[in-house]
């Protein structure tokens, strides 16, 4: 999978709770698994949980557009790493750089 042998423990908690969480829950977990245990590599744990972080976003776009098919697009994962980025802020005042993340391409309105 990628994940250095120390991010094994952090892959394996979000690997256990994308079956059974919901992905608002899921993103919750994931800032403070970034913020508490400081895995050796976030970038690789966001590129294996990303759809699941993200799983609601193409859901509510169905749910406005019904029959359209979407799939998961880049502008979706942004919204994501937006919704994420809020989230560390708000809990440690700390943006997704200084948690080895991407960062978020925001709009005036973000």
């Amino acid at each position: 999978m990628g994940l250095l042998e120390d991010d094994a423990q952090w892959d394996g908690t979000m690997t256990e709770a994308a079956t059974v969480q919901s992905p608002a829950r899921l993103r919750n977990l994931f800032v403070i698994l970034l913020l508490t245990c400081g895995p050796s590599n976030p970038g690789q744990l966001w590129e294996s949980y990303k759809e699941s972080l993200t799983e609601d976003i193409p859901i509510q776009a169905r749910r406005e557009n019904p029959g359209i098919v979407l799939d998961y697009t880049p502008d979706m994962f942004n919204q994501t790493l937006i919704i994420l980025e809020d989230k560390a802020l708000g809990m440690a005042g700390k943006d997704l750089k200084q948690l080895g993340l991407p960062t978020p391409q925001r709009t005036l309105g973000d």
